[in-house]
């Protein structure tokens, strides 16, 4: 989650919930942006009927999941989704809808959410179901104020506690870029115990599969995209931090 744009949480998602199932772990993949970009690179059709139909009390996930290997489903995103927010209601009552749909779901290793950037409802509903939450942060300082956003949010909502584990992850690092330190440095400063160990490098394989709706496994298993993907899979089961 971040609410700054282009910080790759949809690639960190997709990749991410791939490497774990590598490590032979049970993984569930839920899309709840609108925009349905891991939808599209998990190779299901837009109209597939997805967490929308969960959310407005239609369906289950078990219903709507979509088995892509074992021990790895994925939950499409459907079309309605962002109709869900705009219905009359109340609010708070509905945005307990994931964390309840969730807990009829049989025990996973990893149930992975990839969240819109917009703040509101759908946000919303991902915080209070999970128990841990992912902040990737490019190694910018644009993307960093997006990820101090969340903080300020998860503050208000009194989310930021001990009981609710928050992970960062600087994404995209160029090699040899002096501002990656710079910013690593500031975030293990603020964000002490938070910074998960490995540091997810640029890698321009990462836009060629995606255009392949291939995870970097599939694209280049041998590149260093998907050593850092294995290695951040190993941070998440751990706890590794830098």
């Amino acid at each position: 989650m971040n609410q700054q744009a282009q910080v790759g949480k949809t690639t960190m998602a997709f990749n991410l919930a791939y490497a774990l199932t590598l490590k032979h772990k049970r993984v569930m993949l839920i899309d709840l942006d609108p925009t349905s970009q891991l939808t599209t690179l998990c190779g299901l059709d837009s109209i597939t009927s997805g967490v929308d139909k969960v959310l407005s009390e239609e369906a289950t996930l078990l219903q709507v999941k979509t088995t892509l290997s074992e021990g790895f489903d994925v939950v499409a995103s459907g079309t309605n989704l962002i109709a869900y927010e705009q219905r009359e209601g109340d609010d708070m009552q509905r945005a307990y809808q994931l964390k309840k749909a969730i807990e009829k779901v049989p025990p996973q290793d990893f149930i992975l959410i990839d969240c819109t950037a917009k703040p509101g409802l759908l946000s919303l509903n991902a915080l209070f179901a999970a128990d841990e939450v992912l902040i990737p942060t490019k190694s910018d300082y644009i993307s960093i104020q997006g990820m101090v956003r969340i903080i300020q949010l998860f503050k208000r909502l009194k989310l930021l506690s001990e009981s609710k584990k928050i992970w960062l992850a600087l994404t995209q690092a160029k090699a040899g870029n002096a501002m990656v330190e710079q910013i690593k440095s500031k975030l293990l400063h603020y964000f002490p115990s938070r910074v998960l160990n490995t540091t997810i490098r640029h890698d321009d394989a990462f836009a060629a599969c995606q255009r392949q709706n291939k995870t970097i496994f599939v694209y280049q298993q041998d590149g260093i995209g998907a050593e850092d993907y294995f290695s951040l899979a190993q941070d998440m089961i751990e706890g590794r931090v830098s």
